[in-house]
């Protein structure tokens, strides 16, 4: 809004007080207010009763000039009326005496103009041309603080969107892990079942204790325990894998030594690259930034997209 339309606009506010302050008869501010009528239109009483005269001399009935309803005898004072206005003349009165509080200039001096307004915002006395350059200064900076605002709410929005996605993806990687985490279970019943059972076989006593070890590694943590163990399950298995095909003949236990190892074979197959790369910290990883930071075979540039890794992972293991 332009400094006159702000101008315009303040003084249009206390002009439209100033005529409801109006008597409809004298055209002058509110003297000794009353009630006139039955419904309840104010006059002031040297009005009333230059009316109620007027026609008591003419042998006419005083009606209100507002309704045109018969005046009432004894008018009674409008004490709400009465209570603007006199407000109204305290104030007319302190804007008459009453200088600018504004300062300005190299030398921080007085205005020492008259005052126009208070000004809700800085709780200042104004004049005229303060008041409006106060209030265009104010809008100004309401509408910097909405702009900042509605930029601050759109961020916000994108970024609940943003973390949405990755909690569908934490979600997924999750049950991944979960998966896994039941297969390894399995394994490490079956090499507890296998241990039992295949006491006599030395070499198979040793792969159930190798997967002892990686069970008992996993559930603390230990990774690097977890590696070693996995590696010689690993090689174990791929030794057995060659035997089993060169052995035309086998005890029981050692056929289910064997059988464990090849299942065990195929489990590390299916595990080695992620498995090596959680141990080793070559797998894709979230940066400090937020960002994921694509390694090794599964970069961004080879898939085309950074979540492209745990997708990989989760189709490769979840059946």
């Amino acid at each position: 809004m332009t400094r006159p339309a702000m101008m315009s606009a303040e003084s249009g506010t206390f002009k439209d007080l100033e005529e409801e302050l109006k008597c409809p008869v004298c055209l002058s501010t509110f003297v000794d207010p009353c009630f006139v009528c039955s419904r309840h239109h104010t006059l002031c009483r040297g009005c009333h009763q230059a009316i109620a005269t007027k026609c008591r001399s003419s042998g006419e009935v005083a009606r209100c000039p507002i309704c045109r309803e018969r005046l009432v005898d004894r008018p009674l004072e409008n004490p709400h009326v009465r209570g603007v206005v006199d407000s109204w003349r305290r104030r007319e009165q302190w804007l008459h005496h009453a200088k600018c509080d504004a300062r300005e200039g190299a030398g921080n001096c007085a205005c020492l103009q008259q005052v126009f307004a208070r000004c809700e915002h800085c709780d200042r006395n104004l004049c005229e041309m303060h008041y409006a350059n106060d209030q265009m200064r104010f809008k100004e900076e309401s509408s910097t603080l909405i702009r900042a605002a509605e930029s601050a709410n759109q961020s916000a929005k994108q970024r609940q969107s943003a973390l949405q996605q990755w909690s569908r993806l934490f979600a997924d990687c999750r049950d991944a892990l979960e998966h896994q985490r039941q297969r390894f279970d399995a394994l490490s019943a079956m090499a507890a079942e296998m241990a039992d059972s295949s006491r006599g076989a030395a070499l198979s006593t040793s792969a159930a204790a190798d997967a002892v070890e990686l069970r008992e590694a996993l559930d603390t943590g230990d990774l690097k325990v977890a590696s070693v163990a996995f590696n010689r399950l690993n090689r174990r298995g791929l030794h057995n894998l060659n035997s089993l095909t060169k052995t035309p003949k086998v005890s029981p236990p050692v056929k289910s030594g064997q059988e464990f190892d090849l299942k065990a074979t195929e489990l590390g197959h299916e595990m080695e690259r992620p498995f090596l790369e959680a141990v080793h910290g070559d797998s894709t990883i979230l940066t400090p930034s937020g960002v994921l930071r694509p390694t090794g075979r599964f970069s961004a540039a080879g898939r085309g997209h950074p979540e492209e890794p745990f997708r990989q992972i989760l189709r490769r293991f979840v059946p």
